[in-house]
Order: structure tokens, then sequence, then C-alpha cells
């Protein structure tokens, strides 16, 4: 399966974002000045959209280089590089995803700005119903940022807590769920391990076969358990047979989650939590697999 990179990547994405922040600041100034025959607020959007995306291409290949450079150093243990794990424990993402909801709603308005200029402004050539229907996406995704800030401040944040770091595949899962303090208690909570990547698909479009990236299950358990304050929790991970090391430095974007839902009063418990689960290194599997304490990790020392 080709596992090409999603986004820009390395020192040339850096010079390419950096070019096309230029443009768009360049089409700001030119909207401040009006030096060019086009509606200022309409060149703004543009020089907008510009000026956010170049910044973002750059970002991101300033940390791929960032993160080359770890892999050099560090070759087989991508738990180093490919996310800024804590290795105490993790909290759950609703407050991350509400955020990325209002970013995503906030980048989306930004881009729709130009075109709901130019619905006001010339609705011969646009019409507005359409630039109306379209801000809907934006509004869609503030309303989830919204619900999940609110189930935030209902449950307040849960945290899980790591007994070791990282997980090996064969080794068992252990870990603590710690709820927040404002949440309820929930009678039952079901609590799912899984782990997902994304494959690519071929379907015919129009003409043509064009490739999608698919979302595919590749291994899942459940538990019931009485509610608490702290739950103990432990799972039994799959041996190191096939390929099911966390991966999310490549277009596989290969994930270990742990979800915790429970229905409460007012609005219903729903936690999901990222899990640093990864095969041991090949060269290293041997010397030290069953040997290992709680909390060490393969190369270095206990931390």
């Amino acid at each position: 399966m080709a596992r090409a990179s999603r986004l820009p990547s390395g020192w040339p994405a850096v010079l390419a974002g950096l070019l096309f922040g230029g443009i768009g600041a360049g089409l700001l100034v030119a909207a401040a000045a009006r030096f060019l025959e086009a509606p200022p607020l309409l060149l703004a959007g543009f020089g907008a959209i510009f000026l956010g995306g170049g910044l973002l291409i750059a970002f991101q290949g300033w940390r791929s280089a960032q993160r080359a450079r770890q892999v050099a150093l560090h070759p087989g243990e991508p738990w180093r590089f490919d996310h800024g794990w804590d290795p105490g424990g993790a909290l759950d993402e609703t407050g991350a995803s509400a955020r990325r909801a209002i970013a995503s709603a906030a980048l989306t308005a930004a881009f729709l700005l130009p075109f709901n200029a130019l619905a006001a402004t010339r609705p011969d050539d646009f019409p507005l119903p359409m630039a109306l229907f379209l801000d809907l996406a934006p509004l869609a995704l503030l309303a989830r940022g919204l619900f999940l800030l609110a189930r935030r401040r209902r449950h307040g944040i849960s945290r899980l807590r790591f007994h070791r770091f990282p997980y090996l595949l064969a080794e068992p899962f252990e870990a603590t769920l710690v709820m927040g303090q404002r949440a309820p208690l929930v009678r039952a909570l079901e609590v799912t391990l899984s782990c997902v990547e994304k494959r690519p698909e071929e379907v015919m479009g129009e003409g043509s076969v064009e490739t999608r990236w698919v979302e595919v299950e590749l291994c899942r358990a459940t538990q019931t358990m009485r509610g608490a304050r702290e739950l103990p929790l432990r799972f039994e991970l799959p041996s190191d047979g096939r390929d099911l090391g966390t991966d999310l430095v490549s277009a596989a974007d290969r994930r270990w989650t742990l979800r915790v839902k429970g229905q409460a009063p007012g609005m219903n418990y729903d936690a999901r939590f990222l899990l640093p689960v990864y095969a041991a290194p090949r060269e290293e599997a041997a010397a030290w697999g069953s040997g290992r304490r709680d909390g060490d990790a393969p190369g270095r020392a206990n931390r």
C-alpha cells in the first residue's frame, strides 16, 4: 500500500509557504491602497486566504523538517517525534476537538468571504442564495464546537493515566481513567479500545478512476464497567504479527484510541483518548521485550 505524506514537507514546503504568504500580504496591501481595479473586500479576502494558507504550509514544512531530524537521531522510536505525547497520560480530546471545529469554522468563513463579497456586489455573477447555502458549512462547524465545549463544561476534564509508556503490542494495556470532578457519576460505562487506519480505495469518478481514503477498523475490544471517579482499565493488546503499531506521520494515519461512553443526566458522557501503542523495534524486541519495567521505553532510560 502506498503511503504518501499527507502534507507538504521539508524546507521546500517552508519556501513555498512563504511565497504564498508573500502573495497574500501583497493582495492585502493592494486592497488597502486600492492599487488594483477590483473590490477591496474581495482582494482582502483572497489575500487573507493566501497569507493564512502560506503560513500554514510553512509551519507544516518546518515541523516535518524537525521530525526528519528526530527520525535520523532515533530510528525505530516513532513515539519520540510523531506526536506530543505526555508519558504520564492523556487528556480526553473533547476540548481539542472543539478548538479544531471552531478553527475550521473560522477558516471556512474566511475562504467564503470573497464569494459572499461577490454575491453582495455582483449578484448576477454569484447568486446570493448559493452564498448563503455555502455559509451553512461554517455555521455547522461552529455549532459542533460549541456543543463540545458545553460537554466539556458539563463533565469537566477527564484524564487517562498511563501505567507505562509507550505501550507495546503483545503486552497488556493498563491505565486508570480519572473522570472530571464536575461529571455526574455514571452507573455503567462502555469502554472501547480500537485501532483504525486509512486505506486507499479506487472508485469510478466522472470518466476516470479516482482514489479516496477510507477508514478501516483493524481491531476492537469492548468492556462494560460500573462507573467510578477512578476506574482501572486493562485490555490485552494483539501480538505484533501484523502491522498494527501507531503511525501518525504517513497517509495511513493508523491510531489507537480509547472511547468511554455512558448515559448521564442532561448530557451523556463521551470521552476519547489517543493512545501510544507501538510495535517493538525489531532489533531490540528479543533483548528486552518481556523484561521491560513499567514506564521503560525501548532504547532509553525510564523517565
